[in-house]
């Protein structure tokens, strides 16, 4: 069995929607945008933990649209 180790551009990618969903999180103070954040940063986290974790995860969260978020009346 070959082990799976991640590309730049996914740990690029991982690190970028981590700080976009925590700066958001942060200037709207909602728990669940809290626990996005905090789902974000366990996505980050696996790509160095668990590798083949990160296949399967992958698609748990995405971080909403701007226009997702404006529909909930939340600050963009």
């Amino acid at each position: 069995m070959t082990e799976r180790f991640p590309t730049d551009n996914e740990l690029q990618c991982a690190w970028d929607d981590y700080l976009e969903a925590k700066d958001y999180a942060e200037r709207t103070r909602n728990l669940n945008d809290g626990i996005t954040a905090g789902k974000m940063w366990r996505r980050f986290i696996y790509l160095f933990a668990d590798p083949e974790r990160v296949i399967s995860d992958n698609n748990v969260v995405r971080l909403p649209s701007r226009a997702e978020r404006r529909s909930r009346g939340a600050a963009v």
